[in-house]
């Protein structure tokens, strides 16, 4: 029907306060794409020129031990594997429009499972 409001539909009022509280714009659009990001079965790719989806994000995780990465780090496989092995959030930031094809196994979620919990292969290392 036309009366139908989409984000009202998939997210309560609370929540949407919530993200706010966090550092999310109170657009239709922020929260928008904060539904889209929170309820995907896929890692998000965000284009955020203004850095407002990058401090919500910070704001959200920083209580779960979320690490910042870049791409060209030296030590990017050691902070992948570290927080994975740990179940701790990571975001990558500053992406080119090549994305490094050693980060596939992670966008594509290509988990094994292991003797102790799920694994998933970076650059031929478990």
């Amino acid at each position: 029907t036309d009366n139908i409001n989409i984000v009202k539909f998939l997210v309560d009022e609370t929540t949407v306060a919530d993200w706010q509280l966090e550092g999310l714009p109170a657009d239709a659009h922020s929260v928008q794409n904060a539904i889209m990001i929170t309820t995907s079965s896929k890692w998000p790719l965000m284009i955020d020129p203004q850095g407002q989806a990058l401090s919500w994000i910070r704001r959200r995780t920083e209580a779960h031990g979320c690490k910042v990465v870049q791409l060209t780090d030296k030590r990017f496989l050691n902070y992948v594997q570290e927080q994975m092995g740990n179940g701790q959030p990571l975001i990558i930031e500053d992406l080119t429009q090549d994305i490094d094809p050693v980060i596939d196994p992670i966008l594509e979620k290509q988990y094994t499972k292991g003797h102790k919990g799920m694994n998933i292969k970076i650059n031929d290392q478990d």
